[in-house]
Order: structure tokens, then C-alpha cells, then sequence
């Protein structure tokens, strides 16, 4: 896939205009590639039994995707909802020690085809 055309870049020190221009699609698309990150953070926390600490890392992750969610576009928003969805459902295993072979080959395949997909 390939974009053609001209891109415009200007430098701002005042923050206020660089959170303006953030591109919502764009954004939202980061924090899918950021939800593989935190789960494969959550993974690590976890096989050494720090569940909570593993718990944690999925809710700040399920956090920045709920704020992503409202600038993106609807087909990124389902992909959101369903992440947020997961996350929740992982966060909730994990904050009450449910974790086994098939939680973290699950959270594993998932974090992969995020990292994977074209």
C-alpha cells in the first residue's frame, strides 16, 4: 500500500496547537500497535506472578484506547471496542489470579496478529 502526495510539516512550541493537529486516525491505529505492547508487558508480569502488576498494565492500555476511540474512524472503532472489550476481560482474570496455558496463549496470539497485521 502506498500514499502519494505532498505532506506539510510545521514545528510549534506552544502546546496547546500541537494537540490540535493530532491526527485521530492515526493515533487510534498507534495505540492498537501500543495494546500488542502492554499485552506482551502483561504477559512478562504475569509468568513471574505479578498478576496485579499484570492487571494494571491492560487497564492503563484500555484507558488510552477508550480516549483514542471518539477521534477515530468507525472501522478502527470496532477494532477499539473489541481490544477494550479484551482488555477488561484479561485485566479481570488476571486482578483475581486467574491465569493458565490457554489465558496467555490466547493474550500471545492476539498480541501477535496486532504486531503481524498488514
Amino acid at each position: 500500500q502506498t500514499i502519494h502526495g505532498a505532506a506539510r510539516i510545521r514545528f510549534t512550541a506552544d502546546q496547546s496547537v500541537a494537540d490540535q493537529s493530532v491526527n485521530g486516525a492515526v493515533e487510534a491505529e498507534k495505540e492498537l500497535v501500543l495494546t500488542a505492547v502492554a499485552k506482551d508487558k502483561a504477559l512478562a508480569q504475569a509468568d513471574v506472578g505479578n498478576y496485579q502488576q499484570a492487571a494494571a498494565t491492560l487497564a492503563v492500555q484500555n484507558a488510552a484506547l477508550n480516549r483514542a476511540y471518539a477521534d477515530a474512524p468507525a472501522r478502527v472503532q470496532m477494532q477499539i471496542r473489541a481490544e477494550t472489550n479484551n482488555l477488561e476481560s484479561f485485566s479481570g482474570r488476571l486482578d483475581n489470579g486467574q491465569y493458565d496455558a490457554a489465558t496467555r496463549k490466547t493474550l500471545q496470539g492476539q498480541s501477535f496478529n496486532t504486531r503481524n497485521a498488514k
